[in-house]
């Protein structure tokens, strides 16, 4: 019967054994794709933040009455909404690539012995 330490052992195992006989997780000309997409999704976050930074300036009751009095107003609310939304969404996955270079990073130290303290010595810095 397999323990939970074995189950976590086999695990990293697996991960180990993946990272250093597997192909990378993106081809170059995936890499290309991905760079130039976040590129030009970045000239899209300005617009986007600042938007969002100007809803915050304005206190619920004056948005409700601007919303409230004109509809041009009201759909470009709704559009700031799904800007944003669609910011978030992008953010999220941006940040879940950078973990996984993270991840990946890290693991590539792994089997140095000095490992530890090329963390410490980065994280000192």
């Amino acid at each position: 019967m397999a323990t939970k330490e074995n189950t976590t052992e086999t695990s990293m195992d697996d991960i180990w054994k993946n990272f250093t006989t597997g192909d990378a997780p993106l081809s170059g000309e995936q890499v290309d794709t991905l760079e130039k997409a976040m590129q030009e999704a970045e000239s899209n976050h300005g617009i986007c933040r600042r938007v969002a930074v100007a809803s915050l300036g304005r206190s619920g009751a004056e948005l409700v009455d601007a919303a409230n009095k004109d509809r041009e107003v009201a759909v470009a609310f709704a559009e700031t909404a799904s800007c944003i939304r669609s910011e978030v969404e992008r953010l999220k996955s941006i940040i879940e690539m950078m973990e996984s270079a993270i991840f990946r990073s890290e693991l590539a130290l792994f089997e140095r012995e000095d490992m530890e303290e090329i963390m410490s010595e980065v994280k000192a810095a």
